[in-house]
């Protein structure tokens, strides 16, 4: 079994409880031992990295720290949101000395153990596609989903920026549809499963691809709201 930091975040612990139900149930089949952090806070989502980007950075850092403490290598996410939020703190503390060190300093002064960068972000979805975990899934689908034709949807955050995401090709992505495959599913391919809900996006907001400042987001809906995003940027 290999042993995981697991953050539910808001989603499942609220309105989405059954996500972390079947995260539960679905992980030990998938040889994965979830240790759940139990203090920690919200990521954020879109609304805080705008609004105070330097809040934002230590809100994650404080989550990685925290998963950090366990001893595993990994913190695993089931939110799209969370993964991007978490996986662009973690670019930023691991790329600079001196941003870490400063953080560090103020979440130790709240009693927030020291993060040293040892902690990889991980989604689900990826520890699932990857390795073994299409057999293992296959294995386990019982009921599973012969005879049906599945549409995934992606969205963007989980797929851009790939320079901080980096599973799989934003373009080309293949996880979902290895995971219906393994449930005995057939996927079926459109161009719109990778395009941004504009979840983020209110107003002058912008969404997740933009809010980093990597590139527009190429989703027609997207194109009434391009406006320069506040807060910090991660460089392209």
């Amino acid at each position: 079994m290999k042993r995981v930091a697991y953050y539910k975040g808001c989603l499942a612990a609220l309105s989405a409880k059954e996500l972390d139900t079947s995260t539960q149930a679905l992980a030990p089949k998938m040889g994965l031992e979830l240790v759940e952090l139990e203090a920690v806070t919200c990521c954020g989502a879109g609304d805080i990295h705008e609004a105070e980007p330097d809040y934002y950075l230590h809100l994650n850092a404080r989550i990685l720290a925290h998963a950090e403490a366990t001893g595993s290598d990994t913190l695993m996410t089931i939110c799209n949101v969370c993964t991007l939020n978490l996986r662009q703190a973690n670019w930023q503390l691991k790329g600079d000395d001196e941003l870490r060190e400063r953080v560090n300093d103020n979440l130790e002064a709240v009693g927030v153990p020291r993060y040293s960068g040892n902690v990889e972000v991980r989604h689900f979805l990826w520890l699932i596609a990857e390795g073994d975990g299409y057999d293992r899934l296959q294995q386990v689908a019982h009921k599973g989903l012969k005879g049906l034709k599945v549409a995934p949807f992606y969205g963007c955050q989980i797929l851009r920026p790939s320079k901080i995401l980096g599973f799989e090709d934003p373009d080309r992505p293949w996880s979902l549809e290895a995971i219906i495959q393994a449930c005995g599913g057939e996927p079926i391919d459109y161009p719109a499963k990778i395009k941004c809900t504009c979840h983020s996006t209110r107003g002058s907001r912008s969404c997740g691809r933009q809010r980093v400042g990597i590139s527009r987001c190429r989703s027609s809906t997207c194109r009434s709201s391009w406006a320069s995003p506040r807060g910090s940027r991660t460089p392209s």
